[in-house]
């Protein structure tokens, strides 16, 4: 399977398992997830305050109402429009939020001058040979020194019931069965904090990586360099 590949699949798998997915993440409300991830908010929350944020893969919209309590806009993009039908309902009441569908490697021109970028565990999707092309594209809808903020899993056991490899790409993909008996294979990759910052070296300023060991999740900042 080619990378771009993966991504056909992994947008079918996403749309398949729409309804599921606040199952699987243990979503309850959006009080609750606050408290829950209390100190992933407080880290980027500053970052986000009265910014233009344009969030990559939002699912079915649980970030997004964390980051419209603080941000100024936010415009949040997805490829599964049954996520989006989800995201819509609870985003309902919310005025200063535009949900739409997109490719999130191929952005097109956007109506806002966004100077911040947001996406929680969509990194560890992209294939290794796409991450390049995929944050050039990112990167060419912001504004100059705009903030752009990652965070995704920290490296964990597989669930049960999933098998995993490496593919001759370096990718590791994980094959996850449906409760209808539907295989999807999807790219689950855990990038080392070097890596990532190796592939910013020429783009990106002021980058700080955090860890944090309790919740699994590591974090990314940094400005676009001007």
């Amino acid at each position: 399977m080619s990378e771009h590949d993966y991504i056909s699949e992994m947008n079918a798998y996403y749309e398949a398992i729409a309804e599921l997915h606040d199952i699987y993440m243990n979503f309850v409300s959006n009080k609750e997830m606050e408290k829950l991830l209390g100190a992933l908010i407080r880290l980027i929350e500053k970052d986000v305050e009265g910014k233009n944020v344009l969030e990559i893969a939002c699912g079915t919209g649980n970030w997004t109402t964390v980051l419209a309590k603080r941000a100024r806009y936010v415009t949040a993009v997805d490829a599964s429009e049954s996520m989006l039908k989800i995201a819509r309902k609870k985003l309902s009441d919310i005025e200063n939020v535009t949900l739409f569908r997109s490719d999130v490697y191929r952005l097109p021109n956007m109506a806002y001058d966004y100077d911040c970028a947001f996406s929680s565990d969509f990194w560890s999707h992209i294939p290794r040979g796409l991450v390049g092309g995929f944050l050039e594209n990112l990167h060419s809808k912001l504004s100059g020194g705009a903030t752009v903020i990652f965070i995704d899993m920290l490296p964990q056991p597989d669930p049960p019931n999933v098998t995993s490899r490496y593919d001759d790409c370096g990718n590791y993909v994980q094959r996850r069965i449906l409760p209808d008996g539907r295989v999807f294979d999807v790219v689950k990759n855990f990038p080392e904090e070097s890596e990532l910052r190796e592939l910013l070296t020429d783009t990106a300023v002021d980058i700080r990586y955090y860890r944090h060991l309790y919740l699994l999740r590591w974090v990314l900042k940094y400005r676009i360099a001007a």
